[in-house]
């Protein structure tokens, strides 16, 4: 009979124990979720802070008037707008083919000066 007993009781130590350590590693698995997910969900509102900031901006009469004066070439009335093409700062620093012929170095001073003036 007492080893019956013992029998049972050592079974049933062991099924506790390993109950409460499953129970345990259970509630330790679930708090670093918890942790995980508050950190997300930390994250997420900075994230949407932000997105609420920068909405607000391109509500804004500034950033419309910026989007038109960029993109859209447009101006306040009054305004003269001014189109540079691409290539326009290229095309002062190099001549063209047929300045090439009329360099300074080719030509006498007075003839340059004759030139310039006729421009």
């Amino acid at each position: 009979m007492k080893t019956a007993t013992l029998l049972i009781f050592i079974t049933t130590s062991i099924l506790s124990a390993y109950s409460i350590f499953k129970t345990v590693g259970n509630i330790y698995q679930r708090s670093r979720r918890v942790e995980t997910v508050k950190s997300e969900i930390a994250s997420l509102e900075k994230e949407n802070e932000q997105l609420a900031k920068d909405l607000a901006y391109k509500k804004s009469k500034e950033f419309v008037e910026k989007e038109a004066r960029e993109k859209l070439f447009m101006g306040l009335p009054g305004e003269k707008i001014l189109i540079i093409p691409h290539n326009f700062f290229e095309r002062l620093t190099k001549p063209e083919a047929g300045e090439m012929d009329n360099t300074s170095e080719n030509l006498p001073i007075w003839k340059q000066w004759l030139n310039l003036l006729q421009e």
